[in-house]
């Protein structure tokens, strides 16, 4: 059964989230691991990443470049990619950047852009440090997409450059558990 099958069985709500997300990336994928490495196969390995890197850091930063962007609030979002490049462990931080370069890279012909063209300005002058899930954010808000659904985007760009590097997990599981570790807030939600 395919990833996308096994997402729409197991979660039809988030498979329409991710297939509206997916404009962002138009079939990019990370070259290697971003922030999540692991060389285990066990079960749940990435439970590890998702408590102490992915839900106190990239979470909490998605969330505000999402909203500093679709205010175009570009000093707050300078200075969230930088709170984050300061938030991570400096092998992340790099890797991170390096698969923001990336993503920025596939994405420069977007000329018409202005938002998306000024970020990319921004990382050319050394002024944003080019972290994937900022980037992300910035070219999710101008599509208006929602937080719920960047963020399980994010958990899975993450898991496909694990498995660049040859890891198997199983995508599916790490998406349900990363989004059921995230707080209500996170995705413009009050708390019942």
């Amino acid at each position: 059964m395919s990833f996308s099958d096994r997402l729409l069985s197991a979660n039809p709500h988030d498979a329409a989230l991710l297939q509206t997300a997916a404009v962002v990336l138009s079939g990019w994928t990370p070259p290697g691991p971003v922030t999540l490495f692991s060389t285990s196969c066990a079960e749940k390995s990435w439970q590890p990443w998702s408590e102490t890197v992915f839900v106190p850091h990239i979470v909490p930063v998605l969330s505000e470049v999402l909203s500093a962007a679709s205010l175009g609030q570009w000093k707050s979002m300078a200075d969230l990619s930088r709170r984050l490049d300061g938030l991570l462990p400096a092998d992340l931080a790099a890797s991170s950047a390096f698969a923001g370069r990336s993503f920025a890279q596939a994405f420069s012909r977007d000329s018409r852009d202005r938002p998306w063209k000024r970020c990319l300005d921004a990382i050319d002058t050394g002024e944003w440090p080019p972290h994937l899930a900022v980037l992300m954010a910035v070219r999710a808000a101008n599509f208006h997409i929602p937080h719920r659904a960047i963020t399980a985007l994010y958990v899975l760009l993450e898991a496909k450059g694990l498995q660049a590097s040859g890891a198997r997990l199983d995508e599916v599981a790490m998406l349900s558990d990363c989004l059921a570790a995230c707080p209500a807030p996170a995705f413009g939600l009050r708390a019942a």
